[in-house]
């Protein structure tokens, strides 16, 4: 009688132990599971600059690639299908604009892959750059040979700008992965403070300089720089 008492005692706190362990189940099934980290971010940029970015936005949490080697002259680049390929498989694409890479736009146009795209030039409105037009006018050099090269695609070098653009590559980021967007957030904000600390070092430098002339060969690839930091006479 003893040895049956003990049978159905042991039983029964299995059968109990068991129930236990099913409702303990059962609720961690209905709770919403942490989101989880998948493979790294394929991110493709055409450009340098943009690399730089989204290298100290990114981190490892992505993975990158340069399409343009240094020293490529992006406006006549000529892209292999390979090229083609590598763009149409990416999760974010980073380019200019088509100022600069006129070949990445038509590129864009073509593929069907659904991709992130960051065109970096887009908050650079027609407005910003018919009043630039518009200064240029005035300038009498500029005025007597109709040069319309004014429009400067070399938008990074606006220290200023250049905050906006680490702020689109973030936003970029943050779509394709939300797990780690506080840690893109974090990334960015140490990034434009190292621009902000670069644009004050350059307006505290020139500040001093008794004449603000810049001598240029043709081609306008400083003229973002010089908008950003005070209109320079140029010759």
């Amino acid at each position: 009688m003893q040895q049956k008492n003990r049978i159905i005692s042991v039983t029964v706190l299995a059968l109990l132990i068991f129930i236990t362990l099913w409702l303990l189940f059962q609720r961690a099934s209905e709770e919403p599971l942490p989101p989880t980290v998948g493979e790294p971010v394929q991110v493709v940029v055409t450009l340098f600059p943009l690399y730089d970015m989204a290298r100290a936005l990114g981190g490892n949490e992505i993975t990158l690639k340069l399409l343009l080697p240094p020293g490529i002259e992006p406006h006549s680049f000529e892209p292999t299908p390979q090229d083609i390929v590598t763009i149409s498989e990416a999760e974010i694409f980073l380019y200019i604009g088509p100022a600069m890479e006129m070949w990445a736009h038509k590129i864009l146009q073509s593929v069907e892959a659904d991709i992130i795209v960051v065109n970096s030039s887009e908050r650079h409105t027609a407005g910003f750059l018919e009043h630039q037009h518009n200064d240029n006018e005035q300038d009498e050099h500029h005025s007597s040979n109709g040069n319309n090269g004014d429009i400067d695609p070399h938008i990074w070098l606006d220290f200023e700008y250049a905050q906006l653009m680490v702020g689109d590559i973030m936003e970029a980021l943050i779509r394709s992965d939300s797990a780690h967007a506080d840690l893109y957030r974090q990334r960015a904000a140490q990034y434009i403070s190292q621009l902000q600390a670069l644009d004050s070092r350059y307006q505290n430098g020139l500040a001093r300089c008794n004449q603000r002339l810049l001598v240029y060969a043709g081609h306008t690839a400083l003229l973002e720089f010089t908008v950003d930091l005070g209109r320079f006479p140029r010759t």
